[in-house]
């Protein structure tokens, strides 16, 4: 999957990654564990000094 810099990411789910690409929201055939999920949202929050909260994980 080719993205640009700043292409919008959403994964929902283990096999439901979308990738947001002129306005549209683009399922990927990406497969993610719930722990590689949230490994990766830890790792893109840590430069900024958020964390993760799992009883509100919107961010």
């Amino acid at each position: 999957m080719q993205l640009r810099p700043r292409d919008p990411i959403a994964a929902l789910a283990p096999g439901k990654v979308f990738v947001a690409r002129s306005g549209r929201a683009e399922l990927t055939n990406t497969i993610l564990t719930e722990v590689a999920i949230r490994d990766l949202v830890e790792r893109m929050l840590r430069p900024s000094g958020r964390r993760l909260d799992l009883s509100n994980p919107a961010i």
